[in-house]
């Protein structure tokens, strides 16, 4: 079953208690009788399940990848723009930098070309 969560934000306006750091509400809780008010009123309203969704690498789909910052000229510079929003872990975005560059093709990155002009026809 999932986790019940309580809707927090209501507490000060439904028990009209100031709950902010600092207050004895938020330093000692709830004393017997508000916490049974506050489980009536919970189930009056009603709860909301709590699910946890797990982060997952969007390429090799492994949970919980350990983040990392990349700039974000670099990311869009590699990373396709429908996936940007998306979490990779780190090896798969070295993988898909090794791609771009070339490197995990068997390439070697290629220096910028000029263009040549184009050869006059008859001379």
């Amino acid at each position: 079953m999932p986790f019940l969560r309580q809707s927090t934000d209501l507490l000060p306006v439904r028990l009209q208690k100031d709950v902010s750091p600092g207050a004895w509400a938020y330093s000692h809780g709830l004393t017997d009788a508000q916490q049974k008010d506050w489980e009536k009123l919970l189930g009056d309203k009603g709860r909301i399940p709590f699910v946890l969704y797990p982060n997952l690498c969007a390429k090799c789909g492994t949970l919980w990848p350990e983040m990392f910052l990349v700039p974000d000229a670099e990311w869009k510079h590699y990373i396709e723009p429908q996936m940007q929003r998306e979490m990779l872990c780190k090896a798969c975005y070295e993988q898909v930098k090794a791609w771009i560059d070339g490197e995990g093709l068997g390439l070697t990155r290629r220096s910028k070309q000029t263009k040549r002009p184009a050869s006059r026809a008859g001379g």
